[in-house]
């Protein structure tokens, strides 16, 4: 499903699992929602139906006699209304999995933060390609500093021993590095096992 953007607001797999993204005013995605309920998959799987018939050559013209109150539902709700439609039968419970993404001031992505706090900090060369990937080994409490990097950052510090490109005193941390060739592209990753490969 779609929003008015054309940007994808919900995505829902072979199983039924939804997903929600949720954006920021830069049209970064800010949130994104996995559902702990499987019954949108349902919804949409109708709407899909409702959409297929309101499209075909046999719907009713508004003009045509038989164009009843019915045809005028589904015409508004799969033509102007389905989000929020979709909204409305949508119910939010404590076991949906939020996670956050924080972007620098570049529009590049910097945090992502799960629903239990755990935090994978990008980090990024002067040509804005991706240089290495920490995900930290334990949770920080981060409640009242959801979208501040810089204060991420030093919450960060303080608890693991890493400033902006240094090293990390907590062995646990799992971190993964890249190196680019001149042209821009990524020539080696070297996962936190050491394992390198080339491209």
């Amino acid at each position: 499903v779609y929003d008015l953007n054309g940007r994808v607001l919900y995505s829902v797999d072979a199983e039924g699992n939804t997903v929600k993204n949720i954006y920021n005013a830069f049209g970064e995605v800010e949130q994104v929602i996995q559902y702990a309920s499987s019954d949108m998959g349902y919804i949409i799987g109708q709407f899909k139906i409702m959409e297929e018939w309101v499209n075909s050559p046999d719907f009713p013209d508004p003009s045509d006699p038989e164009y009843t109150q019915e045809h005028a539902d589904a015409e508004s709700t799969v033509r102007y209304g389905f989000t929020a439609f979709f909204e409305s039968q949508l119910i939010q419970s404590e076991n949906d999995i939020t996670t956050h993404n924080i972007y620098d001031t570049r529009g590049q992505l910097q945090f992502s933060i799960d629903g239990e706090e755990n935090i994978v900090e990008n980090r990024y060369t002067s040509f804005g390609e991706v240089s290495k990937t920490i995900a930290y080994s334990s949770p920080i409490d981060i409640t009242e500093i959801k979208h501040i990097p810089s204060q991420i950052k030093q919450k960060l510090e303080e608890q693991f021993g890493t400033a902006n490109f240094g090293n990390i005193n907590d062995t646990e941390c799992r971190q993964s590095a890249y190196i680019y060739d001149n042209r821009g592209q990524l020539k080696y990753s070297i996962n936190s096992d050491g394992k390198i490969t080339q491209n």
